[in-house]
């Protein structure tokens, strides 16, 4: 169904009508015999599988919809560099956006961004970067890395910047597990789904104060195109 949300309060011009259609599910059979004789919590095991592939889901709907957003910086295939960060962190700053975003980096954009020194090197950053293969926060944004991002071609990822408050991931049924034991099969059948949707969400840019009318858009995030 159709959901009417706010996304930024106390403006009533700025409502987005979300439909709710995205349903996932995972599911798994539990053999009797395995269950009996298993040194481990194979049901466990099970449900933090099913777990991870609902979530798996969750994420990569995501990660679909940096494709669309209208601030893109950087080039598809191109190894990022410290100007493509800066000017990602301008679109936001020009919003007034100075806290509360990170960037989601795919595994080859952060390999390229370990060969900068000013991310890794001690001279500039007080952590043990290449210890442990991680970046440090960049221009006051913390650094996450996914593999599950939308990739054109090979060589290519669709990175982003963004605000914890530019997705509106709504749940219409959280992750819930169902158990039933199925005798054709002598085990217990396992299944967990949800029912959500993940979308943009419409934003009005932050300006001094004027005769126009409010500017809307996808103001809190940016695609950052890299290899």
């Amino acid at each position: 169904n159709t959901i009417n949300f706010q996304s930024v309060p106390g403006t009533a011009d700025n409502r987005q009508s979300i439909t709710v259609s995205t349903f996932e599910y995972a599911a798994a059979l539990l053999n009797a015999v395995v269950a009996a004789q298993s040194k481990y919590d194979e049901r466990q095991r099970i449900a933090h599988g099913l777990g991870y592939a609902l979530m798996r889901g969750v994420e990569i709907s995501i990660s679909n919809l940096f494709q669309s957003f209208s601030q893109i910086t950087g080039s598809l295939g191109a190894e990022p560099d410290d100007a493509i960060l800066r000017r990602s962190w301008q679109y936001l700053a020009d919003v007034g956006v100075t806290e509360g975003a990170n960037w989601v980096l795919g595994p080859g954009a952060v390999a390229s961004l370990f060969g900068n020194d000013k991310f890794t090197s001690r001279d500039f950053v007080n952590k043990p970067v290449i210890e442990t293969a991680k970046l440090p926060p960049l221009y006051s944004y913390t650094t996450y890395q996914s593999n599950l991002l939308r990739a054109p071609a090979a060589g290519q990822t669709e990175c982003a910047l963004i605000h914890k408050e530019a997705i509106i991931l709504l749940r219409q049924v959280k992750p819930t597990v169902r158990t039933q034991f199925l005798i054709r099969n002598l085990a217990d059948g396992m299944v967990a789904y949800d029912l959500y949707n993940a979308s943009e969400a419409v934003w009005i840019a932050e300006a001094p104060a004027g005769d126009s009318d409010p500017t809307q858009g996808d103001y809190g995030a940016v695609l950052i195109r890299t290899n």
